[in-house]
């Protein structure tokens, strides 16, 4: 069998090799292990410090990458992909898209057109109900998202829908049921992703500077991550004096390390604006770190408020202050909500046993099989 991925955001050149997020080169690799060949296609731009979270090299690992280098005119990269890609897309058995995104909904189109086999993997609500969206659904062979919110939504169109395991780099041997929620008077505050302003970083420096004035707990922020944003970040930071309150730890690639910082937590926080469901969230559950959260995209759907998590408005740093205070101030009590958001994962994971990778394969196979017994 012969696959062909499309991504729907760049991938990164640096010193002659490809760099993607680690999740989706492990996808790709753990991919190969049960196809005969997998082609790679997507565009790609020099590799720089704030993109470091594509960080995970995937030349050299049997992979056929295909790029296309985009250069002020993204648009122009885009012409040319179509070109490029038409050829590779006749050569595979099945191609499977990463969606949303323009590149990804031209080459379902080809697909069509071509009358060749092809599958989404929905990660992100963005568009996921417009028109042109339903009638990809509803051509696809199959369907993958991230969410059973999103499952939902598409099985309406497209009974081959299904929802995968989370790709994170996590297994219920890593869950952290021994984990003890004393009270304190010292917190560890902690967020994990991209520096970047729609994930609510600049509300949180506003409501830390709150909570610090209060001068009722001592605490520190741990922002681990890079991006765009960062150096503005650091700015905001200094220029409110709260030097002493914020850690900025970079990119961390280590599972251990991350682990660690997880685990060293008192409190996750992630305020962000949107969201398809972040890993990060699966990881804050399963290491037993108490969640503060928006409910954007699907969140809601395996979060809930007092339950497993506490609630925050998008892009108001008050409530946000307000959340970490009556964590901290009952923090012996309200911190046990990360214990029912392990039991939750737990029970979310037992009927995805399998891989992303695996998943895909064996439902493409189980749609041939069918389709052979049809003749």
């Amino acid at each position: 069998m012969r696959i062909m991925a499309i991504n729907n955001t760049v991938m990164f050149e640096k010193d002659g090799g490809f760099y993607v997020y680690k999740e989706t080169g492990r996808f790709f690799e753990e991919l190969l292990d049960h196809a005969d060949v997998v082609d790679v296609f997507q565009i790609s731009m020099p590799l720089k410090r704030e993109n470091t979270f594509a960080n995970y090299c995937i030349s050299n690992k049997g992979l056929r990458i295909t790029n296309v280098r985009r250069g002020k005119n993204r648009y122009w990269a885009y012409f040319r992909a179509l070109f490029k890609g038409i050829s590779a897309v006749f050569k595979a058995d099945f191609v499977y898209l990463f969606y949303p995104g323009p590149i990804c909904a031209v080459f379902a189109c080809i697909c069509i057109v071509l009358r060749k086999d092809y599958g989404i993997y929905v990660r992100g609500e963005q568009g996921i109900s417009s028109k042109l969206s339903r009638f990809l659904y509803s051509k696809a062979g199959l369907v993958f998202t991230i969410s059973p919110k999103f499952t939902d939504l598409i099985r309406e169109i497209q009974k081959e829908t299904h929802t995968i395991r989370p790709m994170v780099d996590i297994t219920e041997s890593d869950f952290n049921w021994e984990r003890n929620y004393e009270s304190k008077s010292f917190f560890h505050i902690l967020y994990v992703g991209r520096i970047v302003r729609d994930k609510g970083l600049f509300e949180l420096v506003e409501s830390i500077k709150m909570v610090e004035q209060i001068k009722r707990y001592n605490f520190v922020v741990h922002l681990v991550g890079n991006g765009p944003d960062l150096s503005e970040i650091q700015k905001v930071v200094f220029e409110a004096g709260l030097e002493r309150n914020f850690i900025f730890h970079g990119m961390v690639s280590s599972k251990e390390e991350l682990k660690m910082q997880f685990k060293m937590a008192d409190i996750f926080v992630l305020p962000s604006h949107h969201e398809g469901f972040p890993r990060v969230i699966y990881e804050a559950m399963a290491y037993g770190t108490p969640i503060i959260t928006t409910f954007v995209g699907t969140i809601p759907y395996l979060m809930k408020d007092k339950i497993n998590c506490y609630r925050i408005q998008e892009m108001n740093p008050v409530d946000l202050a307000g959340k970490l205070l009556d964590l901290m101030d009952d923090y012996g009590t309200k911190a046990a909500v990360a214990r029912q958001a392990l039991i939750d994962l737990e029970a979310y994971l037992i009927d995805k046993q399998d891989k992303h990778a695996i998943q895909l394969v064996k439902t493409i196979k189980a749609k041939d099989d069918k389709s052979d017994t049809k003749y």
